[in-house]
């Protein structure tokens, strides 16, 4: 085993210009000259390549998920205190076998891509709703008109949610996510940690009723699958679910508005979809590899072990960086290109590998399909608005505001 270099070769935050607005050149840096490097910011050992993710994705035994999507260790003893009155890391994300098995075993009952594939015709109902409510204006911000309420619409039907509780439930969802995935000052993290105790206790309310008079949704049928070995606290449901709802939301908003962004910066690749619609799902692979959703995830290292020629000591977090292994042109030549005609897009990393693989892929696929196939038909000559596009400061990647314009009066066509 060979001993890590004291620094990496360049600097790594990706949370502020510019990397926060364009990441890329840094993380090809980072993966010829420092592959594995610590970053003091993050408190965690930084792997880039391809081949190194699939090692550590692959091996739940000597890289556990137990801190995959949970709450930053040593946080300040005030906002512990918050979390410890009724907030729960996702029992799903966060374990390892044996007990990733037995949530696993029901939720990908629930998320089966013949079930998914089903909710088709609501998903085109709410896009054309959406699209409906801002064509006529020539100008809409797509994040919060579109990008934002689409899969979360989709979301609260699935799990019998109210609409009128959907502002509240985004709300707690951005202020969760930035708890666990951007660096913040105490008094932020305080604010945060509220949200995410509120979040669960509005979630726990909700199992419990579904568990006293079920109905037809998801959360109904979660609570009353089978499931082996001891059966769960309504809290361990309910920090699943309050975790199905913001991945489901969070990741999809950021793939709907990150595809927009890509295709509109390239407007040829936007017209090469409008004529030729079924290469869309491609597309989305593509989109996906070049600029997913969620950089990465936490492992764990449970064993002193070697990555990519450097030594990892034992309970060291592990950060797997998909963005990066994304663009390593060792498994994607040309990697900063996109090709909706590549041959390995759907190798990409946007949804994790191995045993921790997203269940929910097949849901965000088909919504973000759907929703290209509606804006391409729909939006005449859409452009970007003269503007910088910023976006969300944290492990979470998508634009924070997307303005797009389209310079034609909508004909009958596009409105229907």
């Amino acid at each position: 085993m060979t001993a890590p270099s004291p620094s990496p070769a360049v600097t790594f935050n990706p949370f502020v210009p510019p990397q926060l607005d364009d990441p890329y050149p840094v993380l090809a840096a980072l993966r010829e000259h420092s592959p594995v490097f610590f970053s003091d910011l993050l408190g965690a050992w930084v792997v880039t390549r391809y081949d190194d993710l699939s090692e550590v994705l692959r091996d739940p035994t000597r890289f556990s998920s137990q801190a995959v999507a949970a709450v930053p260790p040593n946080l300040p003893a005030e906002v512990q205190a918050i979390l410890a009155d009724g907030y729960h890391n996702p029992p799903l994300v966060n374990s390892d076998p044996p007990e990733h098995g037995r949530w696993r075993a029901v939720y990908n009952k629930l998320f089966a891509p013949p079930r998914m594939a089903a909710l088709a015709p609501r998903i085109r109902a709410l896009t054309e709703a959406l699209v409906d409510g801002f064509i006529a204006e020539g100008r809409v911000e797509l994040m919060r008109a579109f990008a934002y309420p689409l899969p979360m619409r989709v979301l609260l039907d699935m799990m019998g949610l109210p609409v009128s509780d959907m502002e509240r439930i985004k709300a707690w969802c951005d202020t969760w996510g930035m708890l666990m995935f951007a660096p913040l000052p105490p008094d932020q993290q305080q604010r945060c940690a509220q949200a995410a105790r509120d979040y669960q206790r509005y979630i726990t309310e909700v199992v419990a009723e579904r568990r006293a008079r079920p109905g037809e949704d998801f959360i109904s049928a979660f609570v009353q699958a089978p499931m082996a070995g001891e059966r769960p606290a309504d809290s361990e449901y309910a920090a699943l679910v309050a975790g199905t709802l913001f991945a489901g939301n969070e990741s999809t908003t950021c793939l709907i508005g990150s595809a927009v962004h890509c295709l509109l910066k390239q407007p040829a690749h936007w017209e090469m979809l409008r004529a030729q619609p079924t290469l869309i799902p491609k597309a989305v692979e593509e989109i996906l590899r070049l600029d997913p959703p969620f950089m990465g995830f936490i492992r764990i290292a449970t064993t002193t072990s070697e990555i990519g020629g450097v030594v990892i000591p034992a309970g060291a977090r592990v950060l797997a960086l998909f963005s990066a292994g994304n663009h390593d042109p060792a498994q994607f030549p040309a990697p900063e290109q996109c090709q909706f005609e590549r041959a390995t897009a759907n190798q990409h990393l946007a949804f994790g590998k191995g045993i921790h693989f997203c269940s929910g892929a097949p849901l965000a696929r088909l919504e973000a399909r759907i929703a290209l196939e509606v804006l391409t038909t729909r939006l005449p000559q859409p452009r970007l608005a003269d503007q910088a596009v910023p976006y969300i400061p944290g492990l979470l990647r998508g634009p924070m505001q997307l303005v797009v314009e389209w310079a034609a009066p909508p004909t009958p066509e596009h409105l229907r």
